[in-house]
């Protein structure tokens, strides 16, 4: 009969669990007894019978025996603690509910705990039951509770401790117990039910008798797409019924559960005589309680096998092992296919005699699946491989050709050139011949900026690339692409970085501490020129973290409890001072004796400069409670690195209703697996009771937390192996402890159980398997000899040894380990594997006749081991020889070296030496690039791993249930940056070829440096390479270093620190003479007489005031007197200070007609209030009404981003400008039209580098989300250009035409991100898409006269104007006409400002439109109309958008060429004239100094009117009042322990945390926040995190940290003078930013005000409210 319909679906393919010993901690001691089991499915079902009494649910526990000397001992540990009631709750034991009674201390055993103890049910009396004693002697338990009811429990005042104390008073509790909601669900996340060794299909049940299960079979060509849409659910529900047709419903059937009453237990479905389940295939079983409804059923996927599967995926082909789950043996003649997502066969073979068979690997492969007779298994192909994180399977990443990229460093500052080498070679180290390879630069915004081919000779490749001076600062990258199309990337950063003076040592203990020891830390700093840092001052935080991953090589092992939060702190340390020597301790007191948890101390040390910038390093010292350890694996967790830490709900999370599945171990510090006994395991549900009250008048909530005890177990864990654990879950949150009663070091891992917002539809989880240890015989080895390996199990298995290569599998051979799981076994090096990714693994399964009691599934391990080849006569041995110590100015000449140590030079090698300031690569502890070790070297493990293990169902010691009746088988911005100078000493040689003898001399032309160079050199023949490096101290006899500020602003007060170091071997006696000039002045006396002993270091402060403006100040120090060998000299030095408004700027616009009656005076009363050293004054004449193109091509040039619309804008103009028409706009330019048309190429290059493949365009690079209405624009650009003679791509430009085309044919293609008015984006994007086709003749007609009749949906005038001309271009006049009155009588009702996708503003639309008409010659008697009301539109707007000028310049750029009437016009200064205006030559004139003040005027000769329009821009003088348009940003700032800082009392070496936030009226997806910092505070770079304070280190600022984290930043910066970020601005909530800056020099500094501004609407913008000045001390 029918029972089901088909809308019933299928249950997921489970995650994979990390390690499969079956055995669970949480499953009772001993298993209960199998109840009886019949059937009546139908008359063919035969009956399966096995009888035994179900026990009772009364337990009697015996009564605690403890020695006497134990008890002794324990009253002497307690005898000066009074006995308490700890607590009185809940508890779940064994799932059943149970009262605990928790004591302070330990009860006498001997006496009757019922007679003093009661337990009463305020509706049915006494509650009778006997009260466990737990082996501690401090907790009493009463189990078997009924759920649901209020009781009270009264403990007599005569209850003893074992010190014979007694309580005070009699203590009463009231506890009422939760409800038992019954639940039904499938208990193993499993997948793959073995055949043999599982009686029936694990379920757990609480206080549910009966359950009907149906049995789907899905459909063989359904497989791949079931499994893969079906992902890790494990319930039938909205997302998985749809499903349902793909699988037939072949059996169905009533159990009987007779689970025991108020208690969660684990059943087994039978399935062994199910006829209908024995066809091979892919099922689902889908449960539901009987004669109930859910919407959500419990369901799961499975097959029934005993094929043990595993895969290794190779580069283009796969092995495959199948084996026994039975005994572990190889099978032979399985057929093993791959599938694709549709079910089609994509390769089959079939396993020979040891099992093993390779395949073809192919890209649309889904599902790996091996079948023999009724059996099945399958490997779903887009779960996440093998985890082997625990293997030492790290290295190189290029497989196949090498090139070994190599530079003098990796960090450089904008403006900056990088210099970049590699060799190209083959996988054995061999010269390749050379070949161009495709390469381009991206930047920190993920953008290409420069694409080109690399050529090589004899090998070699070589690029430099000149950094932008307004660069993007993070992670650049050169990535190439070889001819095979594998990419190659070598990485650099960009970043305002100062070189460091100092070096600073720290040193802390590599053992761990207990809680009881004091921590020390030796310090040690210098100067890099070799003096000590006597007398420097250090300071510094000492950061205490738990550590959550205590130990680097267990990733995803979590240590510790994650209620420690009150050790964790940021302790600032008190300054002290270095002695003679540079040396000093930093100790503190142990304020952690009692930790359970595993510390990192971090010593975050600061050595200051005389001047006050420091070098900062850190250390760590790490504390351990114990010995060792309880570590937690949660493996249902996708990330091998987690951290649960520091959130009220956690970040770990699971589906509800499932199973949380935990690996434990005991750790000690070096990270080996301990064996212990009686850890202790407690899981833990925290529960939230929510409840209504009533106070001041209203209604209000709140809750109370409870934490209710599911489970306590005690489990045994052996030496390199995990214990398993796992328990049922529903929706909430949880915790796990596991704590070991020995040392009480404990570890809790607290999960939340709900929906997963990870979901991809992959199982989620990540399998790490056993470990095998496996060991070589020898360090390499060369081709012909033997490698003995040798491997270590816990046990007895059968598998596979293998070496292998990302190329494939290169060898095997079957293996037999014995009962003590050990053996040897000879591979035979091949004198083919000439490669360095070669690996030894080994596969073992563990047969089920080899586990422990209760389990009887199989257990597989894995060993990974790199094997090594022999290469040292490869190896050029390298000297390079260097004089100790160097002077400034000079010449340093060095000489090479090479030998071998086996065999002959090569006969031609050849050298590059770099030398390089230790203080710029000791940020990064920059690395000496090897070639030898890049080479030779080992690779990543470039293999992954796949097996059906980690699916296998458990829970085997189960009873089974009975089969009540059998189913039917029927079918079913903020200005410019200052000037900044600073001295890299960074060189490096040309290519230098070594002589015969190995000999070669190379020369460096030291600059005026005083520091440590480090001298590196790599040589290379065709196939045999060396490395060298050695270091070289550079000295003047008088070592002079000034410390100032990065740079100033205008009205700043500073002290600059002028440190004297005397190297000259003799005393000397100095006079100095000071001088300031341009933008700084002295402002104040300083010394002018010194003396100095030999190496004595004095520090002389120069106060200096900076004057306003922009630009540079120049200090001078004259020093006479300075004796050398006896010969007096002088030395004369030269600084240069940046110097900057500490404003913004602000522009004031006149726009006025002049006539000849009257000159025209340009207002000043504007102008008198900004700083006069800053003004600039623009001003232009036309004999037309003005748009000023001058000023909107200026600012396009200038614009400082780089996004998809800012370049297009950007090169606009140079399509249609040239030189000599730029000059008569009054615009000056370096660049000749050769300049600007390589620009403009440049630009084409990097928007192309934008397409993405289906042909449109995203913002930054070519993986972000499409942009609709830009791809229009990029693409009528490239059109444009092409049609101009520039070079562009006819394949990226048919992409981008095929793209419009399916915009214009289908709007639903057009699905925007973000979109107020979704309807008028798509018809503005269609009308755009429609124009650009037309104007090559693609549009198709039908296309747009449907667009047509939507033509109520366009939310502006212009996409009307645009299909206008569109229908006009292809012909069909008859609509073109009212289209064109619509589009220019469109009334705009959203003040300039509305939706963003296609960047719309009146202005915008209005020149637009004026430009395709001048372009198209319609209705031209209506453009000086529109003419004015774009210059009426301009006088209104403050701020203009790229977009917005860019439209300006087109809608003008016709009148360039128009002919204008005869006319001039004189501009007199202070009454004098200064120039004449003609329209045949220049019609603009600039004053770019204060001498505006004195007053200019225009006068006409012309018989017309005159347009005139003047811009007079400069910066305040005194600080603006905050300002607010649409959109609002505030700043708080806090010291480190976050409470609010005096901004007038910093002293040097103090941190401060800067808390941005902004909030707008409505969204804003493109806002740029620009927070300007005060001189003498300099930012914590965060992507120098080696020597800057890291946000994570904020311990007083998490919940803040936590609100950042939600702010979506697409991209943020640390510059010398200011933080940057670009982020998406909702609308609704506040976005949040935090940067962390230190008092640097001492002084007195304005303060700026924090802005932000959207991007492409620059008139929605905010500037923040801010304290006038910074004093530093």
């Amino acid at each position: 009969m029918k029972r089901c319909s088909l809308w019933l679906a299928i249950a997921g393919l489970l995650c994979l669990s990390a390690c499969d010993k079956p055995d669970s901690a949480a499953e009772k001691t001993t298993a209960p007894p199998q109840v009886s089991v019949t059937s009546a499915a139908s008359s063919s079902t035969a009956a399966v019978a096995a009888k035994a009494e179900t026990p009772k649910s009364d337990k009697k526990v015996e009564k605690m025996v403890t020695d006497a000397s134990t008890l002794a001992s324990l009253a002497k540990r307690y005898a000066d603690r009074s006995l308490s009631v700890v607590d009185a709750s809940e508890v779940t034991l064994d799932g059943a509910n149970a009262i605990s009674l928790t004591f302070s201390v330990p009860l006498d055993p001997e006496q009757d705990f019922s007679s003093l103890i009661s337990v009463t049910d305020e509706e049915k009396g006494n509650v009778d039951g006997s009260w466990e004693q737990t082996s501690n002697l401090m907790e009493l338990r009463l189990r078997h509770i009924e759920p649901n009811r209020k009781l009270i429990v009264t403990v007599s005042d005569k209850l003893e401790a074992v010190t014979h104390n007694r309580l005070n008073t009699e203590a009463q509790y009231r506890i009422t117990t939760r409800e038992l909601q019954p639940s039904v669900g499938f208990a193993s996340k499993g997948s793959l039910l073995p055949a043999t060794l599982s009686a029936g299909l694990p379920v757990v049940a609480l206080n549910v008798d009966q359950v009907d299960v149906d049995f789907f079979r899905i459909k063989d060509a359904n497989v791949v797409k079931f499994i893969s849409g079906w992902g890790s659910n494990s319930s039938l529900n909205w997302n998985t019924r749809d499903l349902m047709p793909m699988a037939d419903l072949v059996f169905g059937s009533r159990f009987d559960l007779k689970t025991e009453k108020n208690t969660r237990q684990t059943v087994l479905l039978p399935l062994d005589n199910v006829s209908a389940l024995k066809k091979p295939g892919v099922y689902v079983a889908v449960m539901h309680q009987s004669g109930s409804y859910e919407y959500y059923l419990p369901a799961t996927l499975f097959t029934r096998s005993d094929i043990g599967l595993s895969m290794h995926r190779y580069s283009s082909d796969m092995a495959v092992f199948a084996q026994s789950l039975v005994d572990g043996k190889g099978l032979s003649g399985i057929k093993v296919q791959s599938l694709s997502e549709d079910g089609q066969q994509l390769q089959s073979a079939t396993t020979d005699e040891q099992g093993q068979v390779q395949l073809p690997w192919n890209a649309k492969a889904r599902l790996l699946l091996a079948q023999h007779d009724e059996q099945v298994s399958v490997i779903p192909l887009n779960a996440p491989s093998l985890d082997l994180s625990e293997f030492q399977i790290t290295g190189d990443y290029q497989h196949g050709a090498h090139l070994f990229f190599f530079g003098p460093r990796d960090l450089y500052r904008p403006g900056e050139t990088v210099l970049i080498n590699a060799l190209l070679r083959d996988k054995d180290g061999r010269r390749l011949k050379d070949q161009p390879i495709k390469a381009e630069i991206i930047n920190a915004e993920g953008e290409s900026v420069k694409s080109f081919v690399w050529s090589g000779t004899e090998g070699l490749y070589q690029y430099e690339y000149a950094i932008d001076t307004n660069a993007s600062t993070g992670w650049w990258h050169l990535k190439t692409t070889m001819g095979d199309g594998e990419e190659k990337s070598y990485d650099f950063r960009v970043e305002d970085f100062m070189p460091e003076r100092m070096a600073l040592n720290i040193e802390s203990s590599d053992i761990p501490l207990s809680g009881r020891d004091n921590v020390d830390y030796a310090i040690e700093g210098h100067y890099l020129y070799g003096s000590p840092a006597a007398g420097n001052t250090l300071n510094g935080n000492l950061v205490v973290q738990v550590a959550r991953n205590a130990v680097e090589s267990l990733p995803g092992y979590l240590f510790g409890n994650a209620d420690d939060k009150r050790l964790e702190q940021n302790i600032t340390l008190s300054d002290q001072t270095l002695d003679d020597k540079g040396e000093g301790h930093v100790t503190y007191e142990t304020q952690w004796s009692d930790t359970r948890s595993p510390l990192n101390l971090v010593l975050i040390a600061n050595l200051q400069e005389s001047g006050g910038r420091p070098v900062t390093r850190r250390s760590v010292q790490r504390v351990w409670p114990a010995d060792q350890l309880p570590a937690v694996h949660p493996l249902f967790v996708k990330s091998p690195k987690i951290d649960d830490y520091g959130s009220e709900k956690s970040d770990i999370t699971l589906d509800a209703d499932s199973l949380a599945e935990f690996n434990i171990a005991m750790i000690s510090p070096d990270g080996k697996k301990q064996a212990t006994s009686e850890l202790v395991v407690r899981f833990i549900r925290e529960r939230d009771d929510y409840y209504w009250y009533y106070s001041d008048g209203s209604w209000d909530y709140s809750s109370s937390k409870k934490d209710i005890r599911m489970a306590e177990d005690r489990i045994t864990t052996k030496a390199d192996e995990d214990t398993k654990v796992s328990y049922p879950v529903e929706w909430g949150g949880y915790r796990l402890e596991v704590e070991d009663p020995k040392t009480g070091a404990m570890t809790s891992v607290r999960f939340w159980a709900g929906y997963r917002w990870d979901e991809d539809g992959s199982p989620s989880g990540v399998v790490r398997p056993d470990q095998l240890k496996l060991t070589l015989d020898r360090k390499a080895y060369e081709s012909g000899d033997n490698a003995r390996v040798r491997i270590e199990a816990p046990s007895a298995g059968k598998g596979y040894l293998m070496v292998e290569s990302v190329d494939g599998l290169l060898w095997k051979q079957a293996i037999d380990l014995p009962d003590n799981g050990q053996g040897e076994f000879t591979i035979p090096v091949d004198e083919k594997w000439q490669q360095h990714d070669l690996y030894v693994s080994a596969l073992l399964v563990r047969p089920a006749t080899q586990q422990e009691k209760n389990s009887k599934l199989p257990r597989r391990a894995v060993g990974v081991i790199h094997l090594p080849l022999q290469r040292d006569d490869r190896k050029i041995g390298l000297e390079l020889q260097s004089p100790a110590k160097a002077q400034p100015n000079q010449t340093m000449k060095l000489h090479l070296k090479a030998s071998k140590s086996k065999g002959d030079l090569p006969e031609k090698m050849h050298v590059i030496v770099s030398a390089v300031d230790s203080g710029v690569l000791n940020i990064t502890d920059y690395i000496t690039p090897d070639p030898f070790n890049a080479f030779f070297g080992k690779r990543n493990y470039g293999v992954d791993q796949y097996d059906v293990y980690g699916q296998l169902i458990e829970g085997n010691s189960a009873p089974l249930a009975s089969m009540r009746y059998g189913g039917d088988e029927d079918a079913i911005k903020g200005g410019k940056k200052p000037q900044a100078k600073v001295l890299i000493v960074a060189q490096q040689s040309s290519v230098v070829e070594l002589d015969e003898d190995g000999n070669a001399e190379v020369s460096f032309n030291l600059p005026d440096f005083n520091g440590e160079l480090r001298l590196m050199a790599q040589v290379w023949s065709d196939d045999q390479y060396g490395v060298a490096e050695n270091k070289v101290i550079v000295a003047a006899p008088l070592i002079t270093q000034l410390a100032t500020p990065r740079f100033l602003a205008g009205g700043d007060k500073a002290t600059f620190a002028l440190d004297l170091t005397n190297n000259s071997g003799q005393s000397q006696n100095l006079k100095l003479a000071y001088d300031a000039k341009d933008k700084l002045r002295l402002n104040g006396d300083a010394p002018k007489e010194i003396s100095l002993k030999d190496g004595e270091r004095k520090t002389v402060h120069i106060p200096v005031k900076a004057r306003s403006g922009f630009g540079n100040g120049q200090l001078s120090v004259h020093i006479g007197g300075l004796k050398i060998s006896d010969a007096d000299a002088a030395v004369d030095k030269q600084w240069s200070v940046g110097v900057r408004p500490a404003y913004p700027a602000m522009s004031y616009r006149y726009v006025a007609q002049l006539s000849s009656t009257a000159p025209w005076p340009l207002p000043l009363a504007d102008a008198k209030n900004l700083d006069p050293d800053s003004l600039t004054t623009h001003i232009a004449v036309t004999d037309k009404p003005s748009l000023d193109i001058a000023t909107h091509i200026r600012e396009l040039e200038a614009y400082p981003y780089g996004c998809l619309e800012q370049t297009t804008s950007g090169v606009y103009p140079s399509l249609y400008l040239n030189a000599a028409k730029l000059k008569q706009l009054g615009i000056k330019s370096a660049d000749n039209d050769d300049v600007r048309r390589e620009k403009v190429q440049k630009g084409i290059d990097r928007l192309l580098g934008m397409q993405l493949s289906n042909g449109g365009f995203s913002l930054w690079d070519n993986q972000g989300p499409e942009e609709y209405w830009l791809s229009v624009y990029v693409t009528d650009f490239l059109l444009r250009a092409r049609d101009q003679g520039f070079s562009v791509s006819s394949v990226a430009l048919e992409k981008a035409e095929q793209r419009l085309l399916r915009y214009l044919q289908d709007r639903n293609a057009i699905q925007p991100y973000y979109s107020a008015v979704l309807n008028a984006e798509r018809f503005s994007i269609q009308s755009y898409a429609g124009l650009v086709l037309a104007g090559q003749k693609q549009a198709p007609l039908g296309a747009l006269r449907q667009l047509y009749q939507r033509r109520q949906d366009a939310g502006s005038g212009l996409p009307l104007i645009q299909l206008a001309i569109a229908l006009e271009k292809m012909g069909d006049q008859k609509r073109v006409d009212a289209l064109l009155k619509q589009g220019l009588e469109y009334q705009y009702k959203h003040d300039g400002y509305y939706w963003y996708a296609d960047y719309s503003s009146e202005l915008r639309d209005r020149s637009v439109i004026m430009a395709l008409l001048y372009e198209n010659k319609m209705l031209t008697d209506k453009l000086p109309e529109l003419q004015i009301q774009l210059v009426d539109l301009l006088q209104q707007q403050s701020y203009l958008s790229t977009q917005e000028r860019n439209a300006l310049v087109m809608a003008a750029r016709y009148q360039i060429y128009e002919k204008e009437s005869d006319w001039q016009a004189n501009v007199s200064l202070g009454g004098q004239s200064v120039a004449e205006l003609t329209n045949a030559t220049i019609q603009s004139y600039s004053v770019n100094d204060d001498s505006v003040l004195k007053g200019v005027s225009l006068n006409s000769t012309a018989s017309q009117p005159l347009y005139v329009r003047a811009d007079v821009t400069g910066y305040p003088e005194t600080k603006p009042k905050p300002a607010e348009n649409k959109m609002h940003i505030s700043r708080e700032i806090f010291d480190i322990q976050g409470k609010p800082i005096d901004l007038t009392k910093l002293n040097r070496g103090d941190l401060v945390v800067v808390h941005l936030s902004i909030w707008a009226d409505q969204r804003v997806p493109d806002a740029l926040v620009v927070d300007l910092l005060p001189a003498g505070l300099e930012i914590e770079n965060q992507n120098l995190e080696n020597s800057n304070m890291s946000l994570t280190e904020l311990t007083q600022f998490k919940e803040l940290l936590e609100k950042t984290q939600q702010t979506p930043i697409k991209h943020q910066e640390y510059r010398d003078d200011r933080y940057v970020a670009a982020l998406d601005v909702d609308g609704y909530g506040r976005r949040d930013l935090v940067y962390i800056a230190r008092a640097v020099s001492p002084g007195r500094f304005r303060m700026p005000m924090p802005m932000v501004e959207s991007m492409y609407q620059p008139a929605v913008n905010a500037r923040g409210d801010s304290p006038e000045w910074v004093e530093i001390h």
